[in-house]
């Protein structure tokens, strides 16, 4: 009301973060301030589609009220404008960025010295539940050319895990799974650094920052086609993309990575320089700058 701020921008995800954002736009919007809306849920579609009509009319509303609409990917564009009814002028595509952690000191491990003659490590960060794919994930891994390999998975996130440690010990591989539960930014590094392949096969995402931070580490990575994955991994250039539920192409994979280290290190390379031009945060800053430009210009003309 002081004429102190120049711009809004309002992250948003499901459930109550719409609804508590929804009185935030409604103020911006009558002080007339320019205002940022920048979807971040992976399940902002079906979250939509079980709302009641009155709800489905707000969330529109609450979109097509901002100055600018920022989505995570491509196919979150075509969300936005078909379904939330946003101008298409309106939309600014912002993949995820964050800090690389190999210029924070972080030190790289040699796989080829240090690991050689241990297991290969697979790595998962994210939510234990079905929609993050964790059961997927371990029944592709008891496909029988792959159960009793030389491989050893770690599994990380929040979230009750002992459905999984049962569906592990049913299918005879719980000797190589770990559950690690959550963990903090150290112990995380850590396995960031000794881990071989990145696997996430989710059901849904907007673009996951694990999957961002596993590149920064040049993992070898398997993930699906859901969100913005496929616009950020390229199959069989800097990871493989396989399609969401399809647990004999996850295994296949896998153990494609599994059995050919030329792969693994191919990949990797190629993500880690996929992430140090696309997805570094100074890139996103600047990006995002970008985008404020004409609503800053906007404001101070006036």
């Amino acid at each position: 009301m002081q004429g102190r701020i120049a711009l809004a921008h309002v992250n948003v995800a499901t459930k109550g973060s719409t609804w508590r954002k929804l009185a935030v736009v409604a103020l911006v919007h009558a002080l007339r301030l320019p205002l940022t809306l920048h979807l971040h849920a992976g399940e902002y579609p079906t979250f939509y589609r079980d709302l009641p009509r009155t709800g489905q009319r707000v969330v529109r509303w609450m979109f097509q009220a901002a100055d600018c609409v920022i989505v995570l990917g491509e196919s979150w564009r075509g969300f936005a404008e078909a379904t939330l009814g946003v101008d298409p002028r309106r939309v600014e595509v912002l993949h995820n960025g964050i800090p690389d952690p190999l210029k924070s000191g972080v030190r790289e491990v040699t796989r080829s010295v240090e690991l050689e003659a241990g297991p290969l490590r697979l790595l998962f960060v994210g939510k234990l539940d079905a929609r993050k794919g964790v059961g997927d994930l371990l029944q592709a891994l008891a496909d029988s050319g792959i159960a009793g390999g030389n491989w050893q998975l770690d599994v990380v996130g929040q979230g009750d895990s002992r459905p999984w440690h049962d569906l592990a010990r049913k299918l005879d591989i719980a000797g190589q799974v770990n559950f690690a539960g959550w963990l903090g930014h150290v112990e995380l590094t850590e396995l960031y650094r000794s881990a071989d392949v990145f696997v996430l096969p989710s059901y849904a995402e907007g673009l996951s920052i694990a999957l961002l931070e596993a590149m920064a580490f040049r993992l070898a990575i398997v993930t699906t086609a859901v969100g913005a994955h496929e616009e950020v991994i390229e199959n069989g250039v800097n990871g493989l993309v396989v399609c969401a539920g399809d647990v004999p192409a996850l295994s296949a994979a896998l153990g494609r990575l599994l059995g050919n280290r030329t792969d693994r290190e191919d990949f990797g390379r190629r993500a880690r320089a996929s992430f140090v031009e696309r997805f570094e945060l100074n890139e996103w800053t600047d990006r995002l700058l970008e985008i404020y430009q004409p609503m800053l210009d906007r404001t101070m003309a006036r």
